[in-house]
């Protein structure tokens, strides 16, 4: 593909500061509308179970491909999208992935969710598309709650009326609501090793959209 996949560019810091928030936002947007033509149009219910950057693909317009089906599977009747994915995604996260996901949980329930946004974008976009994107972290957080996922149909509601209420992210059966605590001081130690410990593509414990 002209543009390789997502992985070459928001795990450098120099191809990531030259995607603006529009084509961010279209390559999320793009990778939700397939994974909702796999599991509902395609006439196959196809479930992909490893989505991740490099199985992202980007033409010259950077609209995104899916790619990456080696370990895809049919949705079993009486199964939706979401039971389909959950005890696969409990296996298959690696501890880097969870942390970060304890990451932007801890900074959601502190009032600090900016804190995850690339600071290159915070000075260069307007204002409205900052609150899109704090908007858009706010569904990505109720999507990784295995027992709470929403519907791809939820999701696709959510990025196109941003009018719509959401949900608070949960943990589990706790509500996470600013000012909360959650296990503060597992999770510091969780970023500690996480910080310390090598690992290649994750410059910090930022989102991994744009690494610092």
């Amino acid at each position: 593909m002209p543009n390789s996949s997502l992985d070459h560019f928001i795990f450098d810091p120099f191809r990531a500061s030259q995607l603006s928030w529009d084509v961010r936002r279209n390559i999320v947007v793009g990778v939700a509308r397939g994974l909702h033509y796999l599991h509902e149009e395609s006439g196959l219910q196809i479930v992909h179970l490893d989505i991740k950057p490099s199985n992202i693909l980007l033409d010259e317009d950077f609209q995104p491909k899916i790619t990456g089906f080696e370990v895809a599977r049919l949705i079993q009747d009486g199964q939706n999208e979401a039971k389909s994915t959950r005890l696969f995604d409990a296996a298959i996260h690696s501890s880097n992935e969870e942390t970060l996901i304890q990451y932007a949980l801890r900074c959601w329930t502190r009032g600090e969710a900016i804190n995850m946004i690339d600071e290159v974008m915070i000075k260069e976009e307007r204002e409205d598309s900052v609150s899109e994107i704090l908007r858009y972290i706010h569904i990505a957080l109720l999507c990784v709650d295995l027992n709470t996922r929403p519907s791809l149909d939820e999701v696709l509601h959510w990025f196109s009326y941003f009018s719509t209420p959401l949900p608070e992210p949960r943990i589990g059966d706790q509500s996470l609501v600013e000012g909360e605590t959650i296990d503060n001081m597992s999770l510091e130690e969780r970023e500690t090793n996480w910080l310390l410990s090598p690992s290649p593509g994750y410059g910090s414990p930022m989102s991994p959209v744009s690494p610092r």
